[in-house]
């Protein structure tokens, strides 16, 4: 399941829920005027004002509480989906060993696995396309977790040349 299909399931969920939670508020409030008007004290006056209470005033504070939620989530997810024009990778710098970011542009395939091996993808250094089963795993481009990226064969010479070099200054 990807994650708009969670999204647009989520959503749904809570549209149900919403309209339960409003058909259960209606039934309490008319049960209640019910009960209100078998008491013989109680004069029309009264049902009415006790209906205007429950079914304009509380829902409308309601709303407007919601409505303010709402209009934070998606000024939220509007900044949000601004993207940027890159996607930061993690790069090892040999010399500092640690990670730097290393910004690759966010309409390249670049990935770390894939269930396709005849999935198209981009070498995250040079953006060159090929099959991800043609790629070999990045020495120096990681996921968060340390997980090569893949690289094309060219690219994985360089990185094993360039990691060769900084062995044998050791």
């Amino acid at each position: 399941m990807t994650i708009n299909e969670v999204r647009e399931l989520s959503t749904a969920l809570l549209i149900s829920l919403g309209m339960f939670v409003i058909g259960v508020y209606l039934i309490c409030v008319m049960f209640g005027a019910f009960n209100m008007s078998r008491k013989k004290e109680t004069d029309t006056k009264a049902i009415n004002k006790y209906l205007l209470r429950h079914l304009v005033a509380y829902p409308l504070v309601a709303l407007a509480v919601a409505g303010l939620t709402v209009t934070e989530t998606v000024s939220a997810r509007m900044a949000r989906g601004k993207k940027s024009k890159m996607t930061t990778l993690n790069r090892w710098n040999y010399d500092k060993q640690t990670y730097e970011p290393y910004d690759v542009p966010d309409n390249w395939n670049v990935k770390s696995y894939s269930f396709d091996m005849d999935e198209i993808v981009n070498c995250p250094h040079c953006g060159k396309e090929m099959t991800y089963g043609s790629c070999y795993t990045s020495r120096e481009i990681h996921t968060p977790n340390g997980f090569g990226y893949a690289v094309c064969e060219n690219c994985y010479n360089i990185e094993r040349a360039i990691e060769n070099r900084w062995r044998n200054k050791q």
